[in-house]
């Protein structure tokens, strides 16, 4: 009984049906700071079956505000934000989530803007889960 709750609550936590017998997979990428708006280098989620990606940040020396985005790619068309932007307004630790990744070649995460000064620095990691 125990093992039965145990994967359904592994289940529910990864937010898709992953099929019985498959195995999870978890990725993590640590990505250089960023001191000013721009791209992220992209991360290859082609051949994959990823079901999550959740790409962790913390923002650090903010004056007003940032904005921040993920995009996504498939083939040779343009990046493409994914579920909007976010703007946040005070220093802190943060995650972007996608849970819609099976059509998409490429990830990247996108610091759109940064208002009321040039002192914000944000450090990320990208987090990817999913199966064989």
């Amino acid at each position: 009984m125990k093992k039965v709750i145990l994967s359904i609550i592994i289940l529910l936590s990864l937010g898709s049906f992953i099929a019985y017998g498959q195995q999870i997979r978890v990725t993590t990428t640590t990505r250089t700071a960023m001191t000013a708006p721009g791209n992220s280098i992209a991360v290859g989620i082609s051949n994959q079956v990823y079901h999550t990606i959740t790409w962790y940040y913390t923002l650090a020396d903010k004056n007003t505000s940032v904005i921040v985005a993920l995009q996504a790619k498939v083939g040779v068309q343009a990046w493409t934000t994914i579920e909007g932007t976010v703007t946040h307004t005070d220093n802190g630790n943060y995650g972007l989530t996608w849970t819609k990744c099976a059509t998409a070649d490429s990830i990247r995460f996108k610091w759109v803007s940064e208002a009321g000064g040039t002192d914000a620095t944000i450090n990320h990691i990208a987090k990817l889960v999913g199966g064989n």
